[in-house]
């Protein structure tokens, strides 16, 4: 079977459910929720060792004067020539 072939897996989900025929998380409670919330939370993991890395962001202790900018993880399941 070639790559062009293969539309969606189950990836051992349970009933059959497909990866790509799962609507995309709403919120990080959701995701925790599904059936591969392994997976989101190893790329969660990933994600945020990378911003370390990279020496994006700096704690800094929170005072009344001090605006803070809220983030919000954006998830959405990706795949590539039919991979996850």
């Amino acid at each position: 079977m070639d790559d062009s072939s293969v539309v969606a897996f189950s990836a051992g989900l349970p009933g059959g459910i497909q990866l790509s025929q799962m609507p995309d998380p709403r919120s990080v409670q959701e995701e925790m929720a599904s059936p591969d919330a392994e997976g989101w939370r190893g790329t969660m993991d990933r994600e945020m060792e990378n911003l370390r890395w990279h020496d994006v962001f700096e704690l800094v202790p929170r005072t009344s004067n001090l605006r803070t900018s809220r983030l919000r993880w954006m998830l959405h399941r990706k795949f590539k020539n039919g991979d996850f």
